[in-house]
């Protein structure tokens, strides 16, 4: 009982419990899992703790109605963009186990598809890290507040096949216990078949290593201060032994408050990472030299035109392989026009076709898609 009780508490405080492996303390450990399946609207095991939840009319009526929203999506994104992962990408899921995503938001659905078998996935934004809904403490009202946020912070993934952080901070401040993405991050972890390990809060030291919390600091979950809000997530597939690992950092990345958090980069340096992946990136990597030039330091980059500018890629260091149309970019972004990007895909003799929209420019079907490979 008094575990139990401790453990909550911690929860309250956002996320600072540890919970052992499951061979450890089973029942401790898959309480983030069973938590994740209650707000992806999945069925419980007969022995779990919020199993008791599913008579509840506001969870039911909303598991209905999310039920139909992914099965839809499945037919329309999910399983199209598996299947060109299986037929296109078959070098990045053989060969990349560590991935780094910035500008995120909560898309691990991407990163899953893309790179199934990544052990470690680094993924950066500017919405806050939040923290875990005890199901228990939600009443009807505040339950179905928080079932709402959800759904329409998902909804502008499976239309455009991005996030929009504008419409996801009204979303998410529509919720008292929805104020950042990891319930998000963990729906969808379960919904994709993994099986939630751990959750818990991170930072980065001075010596860019990850570690529970600093002393005499306090984490204001804000991104654009020196304290580097985080939430790392361990995770598994039920067939599978090894634990994987996300991490998604809460932190502005332009170069002037990487000056500031020098500790980020050396973390980032140190990860070694396989790939680096750009979608709907806001042509960011224009102006934020660090980060780019972190991930030209892959073997592999992939992206959509609002990642990288082609410029950067070499053809004595890269090859490349195009998929799709590039004319423009959308309005929006209509200084980011590259002429040279333009010119390659009308005479590039192999650039295949996209099942699927994905990025700004699924909204007048000129969606594209380029591999980079280091040579």
């Amino acid at each position: 009982m008094q575990k139990i009780v401790i453990s909550f508490v911690l929860l309250l405080l956002g996320l600072q419990s540890i919970a052992q492996t499951p061979n450890q303390n089973p029942d401790k450990s898959l309480k983030f899992n069973e938590f994740a399946r209650f707000y992806a609207c999945m069925d419980q095991d007969s022995n779990s703790s919020v199993k008791y939840t599913e008579t509840n009319k506001v969870w039911l009526r909303n598991k209905e109605t999310f039920t139909r929203f992914w099965d839809s999506a499945s037919i329309v994104r999910i399983n199209p963009m598996t299947e060109f992962a299986k037929t296109d990408l078959t070098i990045l899921s053989d060969s990349v186990k560590s991935l780094f995503y910035p500008f995120s938001g909560p898309d691990f659905l991407h990163a899953n598809i893309f790179f199934p078998n990544a052990q470690t996935i680094v993924m950066i934004g500017l919405e806050r890290v939040g923290k875990v809904p005890d199901v228990q403490d939600l009443d009807d009202k505040k339950l179905g507040t928080f079932f709402r946020a959800v759904r329409q912070s998902l909804d502008s993934i499976f239309i455009w096949g991005y996030f929009m952080t504008n419409d996801m901070s009204k979303d998410f401040a529509r919720s008292l216990e929805l104020k950042g993405l990891t319930p998000v991050i963990m729906l969808t972890m379960a919904k994709a078949g993994f099986e939630i390990q751990n959750v818990k809060k991170v930072t980065i030291n001075p010596k860019g290593v990850v570690v529970d919390f600093l002393q005499g600091k306090k984490d204001l979950d804000d991104p654009n201060d020196t304290y580097i809000s985080g939430v790392e997530i361990k995770y598994r597939k039920l067939d599978e032994t090894r634990i994987r690992t996300l991490y998604y950092f809460s932190h502005n990345a332009s170069d002037d408050n990487l000056k500031r958090t020098p500790e980020f980069l050396k973390f980032l340096a140190d990860e070694h990472f396989d790939c680096s992946y750009f979608k709907a990136a806001s042509y960011l990597c224009g102006y934020l030299n660090s980060v780019r030039k972190e991930a030209l330091k892959s073997k592999y980059v992939f992206q959509d035109d609002s990642g990288i500018e082609f410029k950067y890629f070499d053809e004595k260091i890269w090859d490349r392989q195009l998929w799709g149309k590039y004319t423009r970019p959308i309005k929006q972004f209509k200084w980011a026009i590259q002429p040279k990007l333009v010119e390659v895909y009308k005479t590039e003799p192999n650039v295949k076709p996209i099942p699927f929209g994905i990025g700004y420019c699924a909204r007048f079907k000129q969606s594209n898609l380029m591999l980079f490979t280091r040579k």
